[in-house]
């Protein structure tokens, strides 16, 4: 089992792969992996 999360920068998008299948796209407008203070 091969499981991939890929951040694309360009399109604001991720998207996560189980054996090269996209199986959830789901978040837009992101850029990186986001810090929020107000979270543990």
């Amino acid at each position: 089992m091969h499981v991939a999360v890929v951040n694309d920068p360009a399109d604001q998008t991720v998207t996560m792969y189980l054996d090269g299948v996209p199986i959830l796209r789901n978040v837009l407008n992101v850029t990186g992996i986001q810090h929020d203070d107000a979270k543990p």
